[in-house]
């Protein structure tokens, strides 16, 4: 097994710990998905970080990946770091691991800090009071907005890809799966 790891120069001090990840010698605290893909929270050194393995792709994905793509994990890092750079909340980008065998792209692996805000969907549940509905969909409406203004359009609409929170009298947002997101413009994918 080959391994390419490319950490965030601010995160350099958990480099060892994120060598551990697809080694599988972490123990996850939290598991939110395990089927496609795999996304789950773990915890070193004081910190929560989500880990999403992108799990094997068919055959000639795998070749796509090993000559031309970006691996989805490195598309979602750079994703990452343009939109805290425009201004858009997402979660803090950590590492990409990149896991080759015999040459050829096998599996990859994004990390991203854990950010404690609730899914979309979630909160509009857990909030029974109109007046905070129309809040939250104010905010949202503002947030899809300044997304637009910025030239970022979300291609999956699903309420728990956008995490929610209050600050003050206000709700906002930070967007997640980030792979879910088309930038004008800009080509990720591409090496």
């Amino acid at each position: 097994m080959d391994m390419q790891l490319y950490v965030n120069p601010k995160y350099s001090d958990f480099e060892r710990q994120l060598i551990k990840v697809p080694q599988g010698n972490v123990r996850y605290e939290q598991v939110y998905e395990d089927g496609r893909n795999f996304v789950a929270r773990v915890s070193t050194g004081g910190k929560s970080f989500v880990v999403k393995q992108y799990r094997e792709v068919p055959f000639w994905k795998r070749m796509l990946y090993s000559s031309l793509l970006k691996s989805k994990a490195q598309q979602a890092y750079e994703k990452a770091n343009y939109l805290l750079e425009h201004g858009i909340e997402t979660a803090p980008p950590v590492a990409y691991i990149v896991v080759r065998r015999m040459g050829f792209y096998h599996t990859s692996y994004f990390v991203s800090e854990y950010l404690p805000y609730i899914p979309g969907r979630r909160m509009w549940h857990l909030i029974k009071v109109r007046r905070e509905h129309e809040k939250i969909l104010t905010g949202y409406m503002n947030f899809k907005r300044l997304l637009t203004e910025k030239g970022i359009d979300i291609t999956d609409a699903d309420p728990n890809n956008t995490l929610v929170y209050k600050r003050g009298d206000e709700y906002h947002f930070a967007q997640i799966d980030i792979n879910r997101i088309k930038i004008r413009g800009r080509y990720f994918c591409l090496k």
